[in-house]
């Protein structure tokens, strides 16, 4: 499995990179999507084409196609040429709110690993919209470490730091801390919307 292109698409669209290989590298993992599910209707907001910026990481951009579903569901597709063939990829991404941000959730496999094989795991990174301009910024993995060497998480680290504490618990933990301690916001991807709505 190419983890590097995995974690490309989550911070991608995500979604999440999901998702890109300084994410691919340090991430942080949830044993369930953080945050209350969406309940209000972000179609207006989220669905439609939108294309990803190229980066030194990812010199190609690519298209993702969003289709909004009630209780904060949002599926994706993503068209790729491959194996002198146009392939195309869809998944969830589980849209949630905390009292002070907007995520997206996506569980270990994202893309990549059939629903019934994955396990029970999450990443998630945060996102804002406005206009037709989406910016996503990934957890900052130091800050959750930190937090659980310092006792207020539980979890293990390392590149990887996976949270054990309760998920209500989490997002408590989250809302109070300073937003540079828990995302990366001098690492964002900026998607743009170059269609609205889903045809």
């Amino acid at each position: 499995m190419n983890m590097n292109r995995v974690m490309f698409y989550v911070r991608s669209l995500c979604l999440v990179a999901l998702i890109a290989s300084g994410f691919a590298c340090e991430s942080v993992s949830v044993k369930a999507p953080l945050g209350e599910p969406v309940k209000e209707d972000l179609s207006e907001k989220l669905e439609g084409v939108w294309l990803t910026d190229a980066t030194s990481d990812e010199p190609n951009r690519h298209a993702i196609q969003t289709k909004w579903r009630e209780g904060g569901i949002l599926e994706i597709a993503i068209t790729d040429f491959k194996e002198d063939q146009f392939k195309l990829t869809t998944d969830t991404v589980y849209v949630t709110a905390t009292q002070k941000y907007g995520l997206f959730n996506v569980q270990d496999g994202f893309l990549v690993i059939p629903q019934e094989e994955r396990a029970e795991e999450y990443y998630f990174i945060r996102y804002e919209c406005k206009d037709d301009v989406m910016t996503l910024w990934p957890a900052r993995v130091q800050g959750y470490s930190d937090a659980v060497g310092a006792g207020q998480l539980s979890g293990t680290t390392g590149s990887e730091v996976e949270i054990e504490t309760d998920p209500t618990e989490t997002v408590r933990w989250l809302d109070d801390q300073e937003t540079s301690i828990v995302f990366k916001l001098n690492e964002p991807s900026v998607l743009r919307r170059i269609q609205k709505g889903f045809q």
